[in-house]
């Protein structure tokens, strides 16, 4: 069987260790991982995860960027003895399997299937390894592949740099002010053309076919996209007007938190580049559906007619949180935030 073993994300502190959540940085370090499993021939057909919150919200993010299931599992907690793994996996069917816990867990099982021992193997946050084996046991697995989150940050043959690749960028990046957001309703250029430009569907963003591993960058170039009437996304300057492909939504949301009670509430979520969306009139919350399949596709307004996508934890969240009300005399399921009510059943 094909076995992925991977380290949480970035956690930030708290006084309850089982409650630390991933960090903004963390979030981006399991995003990247992720992304190179897709590309990868070793996509899991599960995921295992700890029921702590930090490797809970690393699951969910591989998850909605992979489309896999995952389960928690009760045995893989940081110091949980790994024999109890390796008898659960004798009787495990998925392959490849990604489990996703905590050190010294990960590091201890992976030196244990791949050397017999216990001396425990180096991970890194986000770290993933894969493992081959015929069968089960200490000493039976071969370490095939490791995954990074600094994998693009180390190539530069990969990442795009101002100083390389993305020089066509700069007069771009030269427009934006450097406080505040720029003025996008104001700036109506001619169209300038095509960029080589690609937002894939886990909202990794790809120039001239090189992943943009700069977050400051991406987050810079988040800031003058619009969405126009004619369904194309633009990146958009005084003079400039660039048409790039956007393979679903060109960012996600995350980390839902609520402040207050009943219809006076406030849920906020987080974009993947670090911006704090508190769900509203200035930025609704909307429930579509994927066309091809039914399934739900939870959206929040960001600006100019861009959307950020829920990521599959947050949208349970927000169906915890649900409450019935009838609405132009029809009942209707959805939550409050700010004083409105926003459904939660798709719209088509």
């Amino acid at each position: 069987m094909k076995l992925l073993i991977m380290r949480h994300g970035e956690a930030g502190r708290h006084a309850q260790d089982d409650q630390r959540e991933l960090t903004d940085a963390g979030r981006q370090q399991v995003a990247r991982v992720a992304a190179q499993l897709a590309e990868s021939d070793s996509r899991p057909e599960l995921i295992w995860c700890s029921p702590l919150v930090r490797a809970r919200q690393t699951a969910a993010i591989v998850a909605e960027i992979l489309n896999c299931p995952v389960e928690e599992k009760l045995f893989i907690t940081p110091d949980d003895d790994p024999a109890h793994c390796l008898g659960a996996l004798l009787a495990n069917t998925a392959s490849p399997l990604l489990l996703v816990s905590h050190m010294p867990l990960v590091g201890v099982l992976t030196s244990l299937l791949t050397e017999g021992d216990r001396r425990g193997a180096a991970f890194m946050t986000a770290q993933a390894v894969l493992l081959d084996m015929a069968t089960v046991g200490p000493g039976c697995a071969d370490l095939k592949t490791c995954f990074s989150p600094d994998l693009y940050r180390n190539d530069p043959s990969r990442e795009v740099s101002m100083s390389q690749q993305s020089i066509d960028l700069e007069p771009l990046t030269k427009s934006v002010p450097a406080k505040g957001l720029p003025p996008l309703q104001d700036w109506h250029p001619p169209l300038s053309g095509d960029m080589e430009m690609r937002i894939d569907r886990s909202c990794q963003w790809w120039f001239k076919g090189n992943l943009i591993g700069r977050e400051a960058l991406v987050k810079l170039f988040s800031s003058i996209l619009r969405l126009e009437d004619d369904g194309e996304y633009y990146l958009i300057s005084p003079v400039e007007k660039w048409r790039i492909q956007v393979d679903d939504t060109p960012l996600l949301a995350h980390s839902l938190t609520v402040s207050g009670q009943g219809e006076q509430q406030t849920l906020t979520l987080t974009t993947n580049v670090g911006e704090i969306l508190s769900i509203g009139a200035d930025h609704p919350l909307q429930i579509e559906t994927y066309g091809e399949t039914g399934e739900p596709r939870p959206l929040i307004a960001v600006r100019h007619g861009v959307h950020a996508r829920l990521v599959t934890a947050a949208y349970y969240e927000l169906a915890d949180l649900a409450v019935e009300r009838i609405v132009d005399g029809e009942s209707m399921v959805g939550v409050f935030s700010k004083g409105n009510f926003f459904k939660l059943t798709g719209n088509g």
